[in-house]
């Protein structure tokens, strides 16, 4: 019989039950160990928005009263905002009129996130028309319920800065608060 290089193999088209079997069991092993990473993955992203959200509503009412000569408010607290059923922190201008809403934040944007202030929990600061200066410091606290923690200090002369504490709750990217 002539060779003729064709080779007539049994190939079998598709997988077996024990390859599919040990796939899932594969997926469902690395499911499991995934999960709770991003569970703690979005909380603790969760706490970072809250905080860039404080810290830019604290700069723009610093610069809405130096830009308007204005005496702007700025108030937050547990719950009172109308259309808040969570925390919020509101910004509005003093002087010209003190019904306008500049702007606000709710803590309904941010679930499971709480926001304290680190000497009453509730507080208001009023930056000054001239130099933007509220006159008085303060730390807002944002913490998750598995303590992500990020604080945001107003200095008295207006600085705002963002840090976490070392150690547990600890959010990377941040500087350490001294």
């Amino acid at each position: 019989m002539a060779y003729t290089g064709h080779c007539y193999m049994n190939r079998s088209k598709g997988v077996t039950l024990l390859e599919l079997l040990v796939t899932i069991a594969v997926l469902a092993i690395l499911t499991t160990i995934a999960i709770p990473s991003f569970r703690d993955m979005g909380e603790r992203r969760r706490v970072i928005n809250a905080a860039e959200a404080i810290y830019s509503d604290l700069q723009f009412a610093r610069s809405e009263a130096v830009k308007r000569s204005h005496d702007i408010k700025v108030v937050w607290g547990g719950a009172g905002l109308i259309g808040c059923s969570g925390w919020f922190l509101q910004i509005w201008d003093v002087t010209k009129n003190p019904d306008e809403d500049l702007n606000h934040t709710c803590g309904d944007g941010f679930p499971q996130v709480t926001l304290t202030d680190k000497e009453s929990g509730t507080g208001t600061r009023t930056f000054d028309r001239i130099r933007g200066m509220p006159g008085e410091g303060v730390t807002l606290i944002l913490q998750s319920p598995s303590s992500y923690r990020i604080e945001v200090v107003l200095s008295r002369l207006g600085r705002v800065r963002s840090c976490s504490p070392s150690g547990t709750g600890k959010v990377w990217g941040y500087p350490s608060c001294t």
